[in-house]
């Protein structure tokens, strides 16, 4: 930056031209020509991507093909579009793309572990990194592999070089979100474990807030991957979506199922265990998962009644009468649950366990 802004300032300086132009393209060019040697002035805004230069870019590009056909007549063209593409990847996809791809890695990576809520924002910035990847893949496959289409040698190259750019463009993408995923879930992780013991076992009824329909830590947790899911849901789309939610979604699912499993509940307390499971598959169906993740709702809706309903219908529940949503889980997986409850030492509680 610096050698490129004494270059331009040189430059300036030695032809002749009025001091009002000379203010004009240095204004143009972001330099503060008030300051020593002249500062270039940039912002955070000059780090994003742009899509209307993108599309630019690709302008020049599209009337540089066609100022070439009409010099050159054709003989040559193969191998003039191979050297625009060799550009094209060159600078608008390592330099340009590449480099903001490994700027979000950098950003992705620095949450990794911290003790403040992580700042998962740059999901959202990917949605121009991915429409600048789209713009040119299409690029390169309607305007400049039709031309090289008579040369089989420099279109079979020109195809590898190309597919491998993309590979290790989606490779980038993907493990941004990767990381952006493993970031929430410790995050989730570590709220869950700020779950109080008393908020599933409080002292007294007296103490029940029935105006609080959830407890601080599922609300936490809620507002927390529906702000990542929105900003996923703004970038993101198609099956690239699908997959992210569903990452999402069995990792959440993976830690409820362990949750669950270490509170104490009261008779009074199974309520908040049932209004947050509730809130949990609230933001679930959020997610908008396949349909294939629909039996998995209904798993946690069953749990959570597990902490609810009394010995008789415990009993009923585990054999399958009234609900088929157990009926492909193993029930010992069930036993942890059962015996989290208060009243898991009583003999109509144990009996229901003596029949899993």
């Amino acid at each position: 930056m610096a050698s490129a802004r004494e270059a331009y300032l040189e430059r300036l300086d030695s032809v002749e031209i009025p001091s009002s132009q000379k203010a004009i393209l240095s204004r143009i060019a972001g330099i503060n020509t008030t300051s020593k040697g002249g500062e270039v002035e940039v912002s955070e805004a000059d780090g994003e991507l742009s899509l209307p230069y993108t599309k630019r870019m690709l302008k020049w590009l599209a009337e540089a093909v066609g100022r070439g056909l009409e010099l050159a007549g054709g003989h040559e063209t193969p191998k003039e579009v191979r050297e625009l593409l060799t550009i094209l990847v060159s600078n608008l996809g390592e330099i340009y793309l590449e480099t903001a791809l490994d700027a979000a890695s950098d950003a992705a990576a620095a949450q990794d572990n911290t003790r403040a809520e992580p700042d998962l924002s740059y999901v959202a910035d990917l949605r121009n990194d991915i429409s600048v990847l789209h713009l040119l893949l299409v690029t390169m496959q309607t305007l400049l592999m039709p031309l090289v289409a008579s040369n089989l040698t420099i279109r079979r190259d020109l195809e590898k070089s190309t597919n491998a750019f993309v590979d290790r463009m989606e490779t980038k993408v993907d493990a941004i979100l990767q990381k952006a995923i493993d970031a929430a879930m410790t995050w989730t992780a570590r709220l869950l474990a700020q779950q109080k013991k008393t908020d599933f076992r409080p002292k007294d009824d007296a103490q029940l807030q029935l105006d609080q329909l959830q407890t601080p830590t599922c609300l936490a947790i809620f507002n927390f991957l529906s702000k990542l899911y929105k900003n996923a849901a703004s970038a993101l789309s198609g099956r690239v979506l699908e997959g992210f939610a569903l990452e999402l979604g069995l990792g959440l699912r993976s830690l409820l199922l362990t949750h669950f499993k270490s509170f104490q509940v009261s008779l009074a307390g199974g309520l908040f265990v049932s209004r947050d499971m509730t809130k949990y598959i609230e933001l679930l169906r959020v997610f908008k998962l396949p349909e294939s993740f629909n039996p998995s709702l209904e798993v946690l809706t069953e749990i959570a009644n597990l902490f609810v309903i009394g010995p008789e219908a415990l009993k009923d529940r585990l054999r399958g009468v009234g609900s088929q949503a157990l009926s492909g889980v193993e029930k010992n997986d069930l036993r942890p649950y059962i015996l989290r409850r208060e009243d898991a030492g009583s003999v109509a509680v144990q009996s229901a366990l003596h029949s899993l």
